[in-house]
């Protein structure tokens, strides 16, 4: 984890790890580890426009392609997110940490 929290100074970084102790049994630290929401409320949003938001999708290499479609398949594997249709849409946008990875 200190390798995660490197960017933060040293009293924010404890000041994470406390809070990461004090709540340890609704975090998890690993992908795996993160179960489907057992939550059964479903969500009502009001629109203020008639028309929906559209945005195409953006062009992007194959390797950052194949990388998104993994990671959705791997979300919705493990029940994170559900799969619906909808007329609104936004692309997918990678964003790459300082480190180039």
């Amino acid at each position: 984890m200190d390798e995660q929290l490197s960017h933060l100074n040293l009293k924010d970084a404890e000041a994470v790890k406390k809070i990461i102790r004090e709540h340890s049994e609704v975090i998890d630290n690993l992908f795996e580890d993160v179960r489907p929401s057992t939550v059964s409320d479903t969500h009502h949003f009001e629109l203020t426009l008639e028309n929906p938001i559209y945005q195409k999708a953006r062009r992007m290499s194959s390797p950052h392609n194949e990388i998104v479609c993994k990671e959705i398949d791997r979300v919705i594997l493990a029940g994170i997110v559900s799969t619906i249709e909808s007329s609104y849409t936004s692309p997918v946008v990678i964003a790459t940490k300082r480190d180039g990875c």
